[in-house]
C-alpha cells in the first residue's frame, strides 16, 4: 500500500494539468487590429496569444500580407477564417495545438482554362473573329469558325470582355477557371446615315453645259487599242452608251443603231468612222482637242442624227507653240505636226496615219483578220489557194487602210477666226477567197474579191463673235 502511492500522485497530477490545458486551447480569445501588416505578424501573435505550433514555408508567408483585419474576442476558428478569406493560404490541423499553413496560389506554370461561345443575339448564329480579353492578365483570344474560344488564365479570378465590331460589348467574371456564363449574345448597333449623292464624275469627261458631255483627248491614253488612244471605245464606258460588239467601235446610244448617229469632225459629216471593219477607229487622236458627245436632246440644227451625236474637233485652236508626236505599234504607224505661221496669227495642223499589213506580215493583223474572217479561207493571192488542199483552212488577206487630215487655222481680227478642214480615209481589202463545206472537206466557191470604203471631207467653218456673250458659227 504504501508503494503505490506515488504512482497514484503522478496519475492524479497529470489529469488536473491536463484539464486546465486543454480548454486553454479551445476557449483562446484573440484581440487585435491589423492593417497592412505582414502575415509573418499575424501568425506570431496568434501563436503566442493561444500557445499554438504553426508549421509553414517562410519564403512564402514571407510574401503574404494583411490588408485589414480586426478581432475583438474572436475564437481562433473565427481568425483563422479571416485569414483565410484574405490570404492565399489554408490551415490544416495536426493535432491539439498544433496547425500546418499551405499555399492555395496555383503553382507556377498552372493556367485556369476558361472556355466559351459568341453568338448573334438576333439570329443566334455564331460570331468568328470575336475579340475576348482578359485585362487583369493582358491576356486575350479570337473566336473560332463556331464562335468558340479559350484561354489559359495566369489567375484564378478576374474579368472577361468579348466585343465584336459593330455590337454592343457583353462581359462576366470567373473565378477558379469557372464563368458565371459561357454563352456571350452580342446585339448589334443600329447605325442610321443619311442618304448619300454620288455628283463627282470619272476625270475623262467633264460637263459641257447642257449640250452634253465633253472629253479632252489628252485622257484618252486611259483608253487604249492595240497602243492606239481610241475616242469611240472610250465613248462606250458612258452611261447610255454601249458596244456593237467586241471586235467594233461602233455606238449603240439610247437603244440607237450605229447609223442612227450622226459624226462631225470640224462640223462636216463623217459616215465611215472606222478602219477595218471597225477594228480601229478613223481619227488620229493626236489631233483632235474635243470630243462632245449628246445622247439626247439635242437641237434641230442636227437633223441627220436620230440616236446621238459627237462632235469632233481639231487642232489647231492655240496658235502659240510647235506640237508634234509620232505613233509605232505592230499595226499601223501614225504621225502629227501642229505649226504656228505668220505671228502666231495662222496654224497648220497635219496629221496621217497608215497601216502596213500589205508590206509587213505583222501577228498581230492576221489576229485580227481572224477575227474579222471568221467563215472560209482568206488568202493574198491565187497560189495560195491552189497550194491549200481540201482540208486546209487559212486567213491571209492583203490589206491597208490611212487617213489623212490638213486644217489652216486663221486668225483675222479679235471677233473673227476661220477655218479650213480636210480629210480624206481610205479603207483597201484584197482577198483571195476559199469555201468549204460544213465538214471543211469539199471546196463550194473561191475566187477573187476587192473592197474599198473611203471618206473625203472638205469643210470651211467661221466664227464670229459680236460681243463678249454673243458669237455665231457657220460651216459648210
Amino acid at each position: 500500500m504504501i508503494r503505490s502511492r506515488p504512482f497514484v500522485g503522478i496519475i492524479i497530477g497529470f489529469c488536473i494539468f491536463g484539464c486546465t490545458w486543454l480548454p486553454a486551447q479551445s476557449n483562446c480569445r484573440i484581440s487585435g487590429n491589423y492593417s497592412h501588416i505582414p502575415l509573418q505578424v499575424v501568425l506570431d501573435s496568434i501563436s503566442h496569444s493561444c500557445g499554438l505550433t504553426l508549421s509553414y514555408d517562410p519564403a512564402f508567408i514571407s510574401q503574404q500580407s494583411i490588408a485589414s483585419l480586426k478581432l475583438n474576442q474572436a475564437s481562433l476558428s473565427e481568425a483563422i477564417a479571416k485569414i483565410e478569406a484574405q490570404c492565399q493560404v489554408r490551415f490544416s490541423k495536426l493535432r491539439a495545438g498544433e496547425y500546418a499553413i499551405a499555399s492555395t496560389a496555383p503553382l507556377s506554370g498552372t493556367l485556369s482554362p476558361i472556355r466559351g461561345t459568341v453568338y448573334d443575339a438576333a439570329t443566334s448564329s455564331p460570331l468568328p473573329g470575336a475579340v475576348v480579353s482578359l485585362p487583369a492578365t493582358k491576356q486575350g483570344a479570337i473566336t473560332d469558325a463556331q464562335g468558340k474560344f479559350e484561354i489559359a488564365a495566369k489567375t484564378t479570378s478576374g474579368k472577361i470582355i468579348v466585343s465584336y465590331l459593330g455590337y454592343y460589348r457583353d462581359s462576366t467574371t470567373y473565378s477558379a477557371g469557372k464563368m458565371l456564363k459561357s454563352k456571350f449574345s452580342l446585339r448589334a448597333i443600329p447605325i442610321e446615315i443619311t442618304g448619300l449623292l454620288v455628283s463627282e464624275e470619272s476625270d475623262l469627261i467633264f460637263r459641257n453645259g447642257s449640250q452634253g458631255i465633253a472629253m479632252s483627248p489628252r485622257q484618252l491614253d486611259a483608253v487604249a487599242v492595240l497602243g492606239e488612244p481610241d475616242v469611240f471605245r472610250t465613248l462606250q464606258w458612258l452611261p447610255g452608251v454601249s458596244a456593237t460588239e467586241e471586235s467594233s467601235n461602233g455606238l449603240f446610244i439610247r437603244g440607237g443603231t450605229p447609223d442612227q448617229n450622226l459624226v462631225l469632225i470640224d462640223g462636216i459629216p463623217v459616215y465611215n468612222t472606222g478602219h477595218f471593219f471597225g477594228m480601229f477607229h478613223a481619227f488620229n487622236a493626236d489631233a483632235l482637242t474635243r470630243v462632245n458627245i449628246q445622247r439626247s436632246g439635242f437641237s434641230s440644227e442636227f437633223g441627220g442624227a436620230t440616236s446621238g451625236l459627237i462632235d469632233i474637233d481639231t487642232k489647231p485652236r492655240q496658235l502659240d507653240s510647235l506640237e508634234g508626236a509620232i505613233n509605232l505599234n505592230f499595226a499601223a504607224t501614225s504621225a502629227f505636226i501642229s505649226v504656228p505661221l505668220a505671228g502666231k496669227k495662222v496654224g497648220l495642223m497635219l496629221a496621217g496615219r497608215r497601216s502596213y499589213n500589205d508590206i509587213f506580215r505583222s501577228p498581230l493583223y492576221q489576229k485580227i483578220a481572224g477575227n474579222v474572217f471568221q467563215t472560209g479561207s482568206i488568202f493574198r493571192d491565187s497560189k495560195q489557194v491552189k497550194d491549200k488542199k481540201n482540208s486546209d483552212y487559212g486567213i491571209d488577206p492583203l490589206s491597208n487602210f490611212y487617213d489623212i487630215h490638213a486644217k489652216l487655222t486663221a486668225k483675222l481680227g479679235k471677233r473673227n477666226l476661220l477655218e479650213a478642214s480636210f480629210y480624206n480615209g481610205s479603207d483597201n481589202v484584197r482577198y483571195y477567197f476559199l469555201l468549204l463545206d460544213s465538214n471543211n472537206s469539199n471546196r463550194i466557191r473561191s475566187g477573187e474579191e476587192y473592197l474599198k470604203l473611203s471618206n473625203h471631207v472638205v469643210g470651211l467653218r467661221w466664227h464670229h463673235a459680236m460681243s463678249k456673250d454673243i458669237s455665231f458659227n457657220t460651216a459648210g
